[in-house]
Order: C-alpha cells, then structure tokens, then sequence
C-alpha cells in the first residue's frame, strides 16, 4: 500500500496465521493498493469489496506514470 505521508507498506495474505499471514486486509481510503505473487510460477485471485456502497464516480484506477510521479521512492514497486 502506498500512502502519502506514510509512505509503504506490505500486508502478506495467505492461510499461515501463525507465521503472521492475514485472510484479508483492511485498505483505508485514499491508500493506493496493488498485489503480487512471492514466487514468480505462482497465481493469486485478488478481491476488492467497498462498504458503504459504491460509486463509480468516485473510482480512480491507478496511472503508473502519475503514481511513480508521486512516490517516486517507490518506483520499483510501482513498476
């Protein structure tokens, strides 16, 4: 997650609870977010769900260009 003024950080999802993986993740509004795989022959199904409701008109996908712009300390996640 990208956050301006909190700069990243990683949430590791995945069943191991023990080994401090979570089931889902909380992303607060106004946090850009992303996912990858740790291992580069793997998948991942990811899910976004919003609550209070939706409005596309509020929906922004990220630009590569903009958010390297941004965080450019960041580029190499963001790439």
């Amino acid at each position: 997650c990208l956050e301006k003024g909190k700069g990243h950080y990683v949430r590791e999802l995945g069943p191991e609870i023990s080994e401090g993986e979570s089931l889902q993740a909380v992303v607060p509004k106004g946090v850009w977010f992303g996912a990858e795989v740790k291992e580069s022959d793997s998948f991942v199904l990811v899910s976004c769900v919003v609550a209070p409701g939706f409005d596309f008109k509020d929906f922004e996908m990220a630009q590569r260009d903009e958010l390297t712009m941004e965080f450019p300390e960041f580029q190499t996640i963001i790439r």
